[in-house]
Formats: structure tokens, sequence, C-alpha cells
């Protein structure tokens, strides 16, 4: 499989009225299609006060801004005509402070208060998040509350058995709609103790076979081996640092550590990535249009599911900020005048301006550009699906070059360049960061 995931409020207007919808996707999937994309992860589409979606207030609603239910199972049947999945971003781990169930707990309604998380202990305020010292709780009139990712987004209480039901309810909804699997985002915190976290998962998934979980942890590397056992598929956060750091580096070790660590001996398929929208952008971190070449045909050419951030095949800018993530998600530029019918403008571009190139008419038009030589890649993938399952051969370093085999169905052996000279080996030239792949 070959996995793209999308900002719809960003990615294409098909209404005019500015803002991304399910109609504009719809009408994207000829420009999917070429770049061999068969699962299409969307971010968060329900009903929403904020840009992002993270905060829903509806977890059976289409956000009005994107369309409606119609138009999303529209979408999924055009989606799997044309042999794609679609996944959609899950936050079950809180609500809007504007969600109804809070709302009414704030106004004395004890059987909402209980689907949250509260504290009468003025120490809690205190509290602070491990990553980045944000709070972890928040004062209200009704009393202090949990939210872990920020104050508008209250945890909900999942030893609360109602909340249990009307969560995996909401779940099979879009499930009996034709969803295909959801990213369970912020996965590792249900719950503090992880043990208990773990046992929520197994019960929270059960009956649910033939669909697809990927797990959102950002974790080490043994933590996510214990939740791929759970979800079948998780987000390989170590990968994408290893790739990126080998290649900006020029160092091949990285990556031969990374891929020992993160894919090989797994039970499990890892779901490998540059960049999500939790990150800056790849353009950010490596200028070099060859060099994000070389990541890319590293990511394409390694088992797991790959995923692709839009805009990255375009080489779209954007440093991430944790508050001010609109850096990350600017609109998705598909002409070079920024000014075209299906452009999203709800907001200014930040990092891109028109006639610079990195446009999709400008990919199209320049045959070397990083779309063509991701179409190729996405291609290729896409032939070959067993790859995702394959086993890792013969890794090893040689020189500036690193080599393995793929194994499975067939045995395919790849070749990346990390120097900025060309090297040959067994009569094999690779220009500056170029890769070569072919069948053993």
């Amino acid at each position: 499989m070959v996995g793209y995931e999308i900002f719809v409020r960003s990615y294409r207007d098909a209404n005019g009225d500015g803002i991304g919808d399910i109609r504009g996707i719809e009408e994207s999937v000829p420009y999917l299609l070429l770049l061999g994309v068969d699962l299409l992860w969307l971010m968060p589409i329900f009903e929403s006060p904020s840009f992002h979606g993270y905060d829903v207030t509806d977890f059976e609603s289409i956000n009005p801004l994107y369309g409606d239910i119609e138009d999303f199972k529209r979408l999924i049947s055009v989606l799997h005509d044309n042999g794609m999945k679609v996944i959609l971003d899950f936050p079950l781990q809180h609500t809007s402070s504007l969600h109804p169930w809070f709302e009414k707990a704030l106004s004395g309604d004890e059987n909402f208060r209980s689907y949250y998380l509260w504290s009468k202990d003025e120490e809690v305020l205190l509290e602070r998040r491990d990553w980045d010292g944000q709070p972890v709780w928040h004062p209200s009139p009704s009393g202090h509350y949990k939210g872990l990712f920020g104050a508008g987004l209250p945890d909900l209480n999942y030893t609360n058995e109602e909340v249990f039901r009307r969560m995996r309810k909401i779940l099979k909804f879009w499930f009996d709609m034709g969803v295909d699997g959801v990213r369970l985002d912020a996965a590792k915190h249900i719950f503090d103790d992880p043990e208990q976290n773990k046992r929520f998962w197994q019960e929270f998934l059960e009956g649910f076979e033939g669909k697809m979980f990927i797990g959102e942890i950002w974790a080490s590397q043994d933590v996510v081996d214990e939740y791929g056992e759970i979800f079948k598929y998780v987000f390989n956060f170590l990968l994408s640092y290893s790739i990126k750091e080998s290649v900006k580096r020029e160092d091949p070790d990285l990556l031969i550590e990374g891929i020992q660590e993160s894919l090989m001996n797994k039970s499990y398929t890892p779901v490998n990535f540059l960049t999500n929208h939790d990150m800056t952008r790849l353009a950010d971190e490596i200028e070099d249009e060859r060099k994000r070449k070389l990541a890319f045909s590293v990511l394409m050419t390694l088992p797991g599911v790959p995923f692709i951030f839009y805009g990255e095949e375009l080489g779209m800018k954007g440093r991430y900020d944790p508050f001010f993530t609109e850096d990350v998600l600017e609109p998705f530029p598909w002409k070079e005048t920024l000014y075209s019918k299906g452009q999203t403008m709800w907001k200014s571009f930040k990092y891109l301006r028109a006639h610079s190139g990195f446009s999709v008419e400008a990919n199209e038009n320049r045959k070397d550009s990083l779309l063509n030589h991701i179409r190729k890649l996405g291609t290729w993938r896409k032939s070959n699906p067993w790859i995702d399952e394959a086993d890792i051969d013969k890794l090893e370093k040689r020189g500036s070059i690193i080599s393995y085999e793929l194994v499975g169905e067939e045995r395919i052996c790849v070749l990346h360049n990390f120097s900025n000279k060309e090297v040959e080996i067994e009569r094999i030239f690779l220009k500056p960061y170029e890769s070569f792949i072919a069948k053993g």
C-alpha cells in the first residue's frame, strides 16, 4: 500500500468558498492515483470549532464546511471503486470543551460530569506534561478538569462504561458507512498507567475484525512494539528520524540502525513516513531536492506501509510550531498563480509565493521534479504490494552506499548512494544521492 495524509481544509475546494471539502477530495482522485496512493488518511472531518478539527463537538457528523454525510458516502464509494481505502483520524482521547457532553457537565449534570476527569485538589494545577511543560489540569467554576492536550480538549473518562460503549458505537457508525479503518490519535494517553492503557485498547477494539487500526505511539521502540501487538499497524517515528538524519548527514550508518531497530523481526506492520502534521516539513529540514528524492527513495523501498504527507511531493515548506500549527497545514498549491479553480484560500501563504516552482503544475512540467520522482516510486510500490510484509536481507554499508534486499514473493536488490559524488559498485554507477532498484 501507499498512504497519503490529507488536511481536507487545505487540499482542494470544489464549491468555490476557498475551503477544502469532501467533493474536492473526490475531484483529486486522478491525482492521487498517479501517486500510486491506495490508502487515504483524512485528518479530522467531524464537527469542530477549530481549524484543525481535533476538538470534536459531534463525532457522528461531518464538518459543514467540508460537506455532509451524503458527500462522504459518495467519496467512500468513489475511492473504493478506484481501489483505494480510507481511514479517518479518530481523536477519541478527548472531546471539545464545547461538546454538549462537557457543557452539560459544567452545568452540573452529574451523569455527564462522570464522562470526564475532575479533581478538587489544588495541587493538580501544578502538574505538567513531560514533553513540553504545559499544564495537564485546568480550573473551571465546576472544578478542575483534566485536559492533557489543552483546556479546550477535556479528557474522557473511560472507566465510565457508558463512555466506553458510546465511543465504540460511534466507531461502528463509521465502519458501517464503509470506512476501512482509523488512525488512533494519542493512543498511549487514554490512561496514565501503561498496562491499563493496553488492556483498554484490547477491549475497545474487540469485534472490529477486518478493519485497519493505526496507532499513534510517539514513544521508545519497546513501547511501540508492545502496541504493535494490539493495533497491528503503528506509526514508525524512529524510522522517520533515521531517514532524515542519515540523508542530511550523508551517514548511512544512522539508517542501518533505524532499520534494524524499527523494521526487522516485527510481528506487526510498521507505518513509515518522513513527516506528518505534527512535524516540520521535509523541505524545511532538507533544502537540496536531490536529497529529498533520496529520502523518498528510501521510504518507498522499505517494508511497512509508506505514507506521504500532502504537499511533501511538491516541496511544500512549513516549520512546526505547537502553538501555531497552521504553518505546516498551508493550502495545497495546484497552479503557479495560486488563484485557480480548486485552490484553497482559507489562509494566506506564509512559505509559498506564486510562480515559485512548487505547485502541481510546475512539478508536472519539470521532468526531473520531486513529484515525478515520487510518482515513479509510487507506481512501482503499488505494483509490488508484497513489500509491505517483506523481510530485509543483506543489510550493509559499502562506503557511502547502503544496500539491502527485500525478500518475499520475489527478491529485490536496493542500493542508495548517500554521497554527493558519483560512485560505482559491482559495475553499477550511481549519481549523487541516487538509488538503484532491481530484481535479484
